[in-house]
């Protein structure tokens, strides 16, 4: 379930940046803060789940997860490669470069 689902949507004009915020003042605990960022992503590249990135986006998509801190948070990594359907071998790939 979708951690939106009993809120309204962010505005279509908002960017990344404003969408995190947005997200990050609703979140509750560390777990509702992790799934708002996978969230802002899967509304930056406008697919229902972040199994649907391509490898260029995917790899993108990593990279701002880990600038905006989510593998900071426990068990981030390991929930962002169940979500995206790959390893967590590849998100420290991605990671690393």
């Amino acid at each position: 379930m979708s951690l939106y689902a009993e809120w309204e949507a962010p505005p279509p004009y908002f960017n990344t940046e404003r969408w995190f915020r947005w997200a990050v003042e609703r979140a509750t605990n560390t777990r509702d803060l992790l799934s708002a960022l996978m969230e802002v992503m899967c509304f930056y590249y406008e697919v229902p789940t972040l199994s649907y990135l391509t490898e260029d986006q995917r790899g993108d998509a990593i990279r701002r997860l880990d600038e905006l801190g989510a593998f900071e948070l426990r068990y981030g990594v390991v929930r962002v490669a169940k979500e995206m359907g790959v390893s967590r071998t590849t998100i420290y790939k991605h990671i690393r470069h």
